[in-house]
């Protein structure tokens, strides 16, 4: 930690003010006093600094605000974490007292790969690293790991009050009893040598000793040996590049970090547990698998909110991924096979339109297994369509998508007199869920894709006419149609590919971040058609062609708003 008189946080010290803060003369308090001008926190290999005077914490609000309006933002949520380094130096609210304690937050819960390899559980191996605010921090070591922390102490709440107990978790430091002067490493190391006496004090000192729990599983640990893979624990002061320099240095990377929003992860381990080990990567696969996806960040969310405790998430990568989630909107083409018409084979519709056929011409019972006779009538569906994508990184995306569609379907059978037509029509009224994994082949604003997924699709006749007139049945019963505890496991599969382009970006003023774009595709979906009886009590077996899959081929054109 740096310290500098008040009036002169913003410029460099000059000799005669170093030397009289060196001496004891300056005092704590006063019109001018002494106050925390830059900290440094280390955890890992990382340091992350925080810089009272850039924009200066300590002018009153407006012109610190004038400041940080001036520097613009080079990153996302830079300001609210600049507003966060502000909060720090004031021991109240009002910003009428300022707040001389430096706070860090120790250890922290891991959220890395690493928790594959381990049981369920608490495991009491948290990190020994200090960090400067509570959040989940990623990429601090190897195969990016993360780690979050979860407490939060609000010092404005207890140091503006002396006699309020502090939280059973907060330690304090600023007590004779607590403080410790400890010569440098370089006055030891040579008395040491010398004098067993000062060996068997010091000697802890300059050995090279890991201090902590000597080695934490990590997704790299053992992959080189004898070789640190950012798995153990610190080295003592004589081992320390970070020792006596200001950060960053040669053995510690600036962490300058993006914060960004909980409730959308950057990608799984976002969504690990420290006490679930082994059963975090059921669980992610889970909650990352539409529709759960849906139910769980979007339904669940207000839930979420209240029940859990969320901190900001702080990656440091220079490159995020462009949307977090997207809300799509357009229509569908859909080419539907001719093994449609076995819907026309239902209980409710069936003998009523069989009975009338047979009616005008008794002897079409005998040719109605002929193909060339029965003529299907099925046209195309437009349908409309609506789509949320959730984004995992750049390449990963899971998208649930509901669409509804209304076609013409039916049959044509020529009577034997050659003339007349007889003219079976519905409407199929056709209902979908799909939940789909996409894998994006580019990272920008140009993103050819493919996917692969699964869905209910829910069906049935509706507004049933035979030869211009309705029938005393119109509508067939649904078929497939989910219910609580019916009929929810996926009955269609499909495969898909397409291309995903960011037209306009941050189109809407005041609101950074929201792109506008147009997505076009194509699907190919296979499902059972959900006909039970498809052969009938009247030898009707050549209206579908067996086994009972059909094939729905869809183009799908969709403007898109990400965020």
């Amino acid at each position: 930690m740096a310290v500098s008189p008040r009036s002169a946080v913003g410029r460099t010290l000059t000799e005669a003010e170093l030397r009289r803060i060196l001496q004891g003369d300056w005092t704590a308090d006063g019109a001018d006093p002494l106050v925390m001008k830059r900290i440094e926190y280390f955890f890992h290999h990382n340091s992350m600094v925080f810089d009272f005077a850039r924009p200066n914490a300590y002018l009153p609000r407006e012109q610190w605000q004038a400041q940080l309006d001036a520097r613009g933002e080079d990153r996302p949520g830079e300001k609210k974490l600049l507003a966060r380094v502000r909060r720090y130096v004031w021991a109240d609210e009002a910003e009428t007292v300022i707040n001389t304690h430096p706070i860090g937050y120790i250890g922290a819960d891991s959220k890395g790969l690493e928790q594959l390899l381990a049981c369920p559980g608490p495991h009491a191996r948290e990190s020994h690293a200090t960090y400067p605010v509570p959040g989940v921090f990623k990429n601090i070591g190897p195969a990016g790991s993360t780690e979050a922390v979860r407490q939060f102490f609000d010092h404005q709440e207890y140091l503006t009050h002396p006699d309020k107990p502090l939280p059973e978790e907060v330690v304090r430091y600023d007590l004779a009893s607590r403080i410790d002067l400890v010569p440098d490493w370089e006055r030891v190391y040579d008395l040491a040598l010398v004098d067993g006496q000062v060996r068997r004090e010091w000697s802890w000192l300059i050995l090279p000793l890991r201090w902590g729990f000597p080695m934490a599983r990590s997704p790299l640990s053992g992959l080189v040996a004898h070789s640190d893979m950012g798995n153990l624990s610190i080295v003592g002061p004589a081992f320390n590049e970070g020792w006596n320099r200001p950060a960053p240095s040669a053995g510690f990377d600036l962490y300058v970090p993006s914060e960004l929003p909980w409730f959308f992860p950057l990608d799984v381990q976002d969504d690990f547990s420290n006490n679930l080990g082994f059963l975090n990567a059921p669980v992610a696969l889970l909650i990352t698998l539409p529709p759960l996806d849906f139910l769980y960040r979007v339904v669940g969310l207000p839930v979420r909110a209240v029940v859990e405790n969320h901190q900001p998430v702080y990656t440091p990568q220079e490159r995020l991924p462009r949307r977090r989630f997207t809300v799509e909107a357009g229509v569908g083409v859909q080419l539907l096979g001719d093994d449609f018409t076995g819907l026309l084979l239902n209980d409710r519709q069936l003998g009523e339109w069989y009975g009338q056929l047979t009616a005008l011409d008794p002897a079409i019972a005998g040719n109605i297994n002929d193909p060339d006779l029965v003529r299907p009538v099925v046209r195309p569906a437009v349908s409309a369509m609506l789509k949320v994508s959730f984004y995992l990184g750049d390449k990963f995306t899971s998208e649930d998508t509901l669409f509804h569609s209304r076609s013409t379907l039916g049959l044509d059978v020529p009577l034997s007199d050659g003339v007349s037509v007889f003219q079976l029509r519905t409407k199929l009224d056709m209902w979908e869920y799909a939940g789909s994994l996409r894998y994006n082949f580019l990272r920008d604003g140009f993103q050819p894709y493919a996917k692969v997924g699964y869905g209910l699709t829910w069906y049935r006749l509706e507004d049933g006419s035979i030869n211009g007139q309705g029938m005393a049945n119109p509508n067939s019963y649904w078929v497939r149609r989910p219910g609580f505890f019916r009929n929810l496991w996926p009955n269609t599969l499909h495969l898909g590919a397409g291309v995903d382009v960011i037209l306009v970006k941050d189109f809407i003023p005041g609101l950074h971040g929201v792109d506008g774009g147009l997505r076009a595709g194509y699907i190919l979906s296979r499902h059972e058609l959900g006909v039970k009886d498809l052969t009938g009590d009247n030898g009707l077996q050549g209206i579908v062609v067996e086994p009972v899959h059909v094939y729905r081929n869809t183009f799908e054109l969709l403007g898109t708003l990400s965020f």
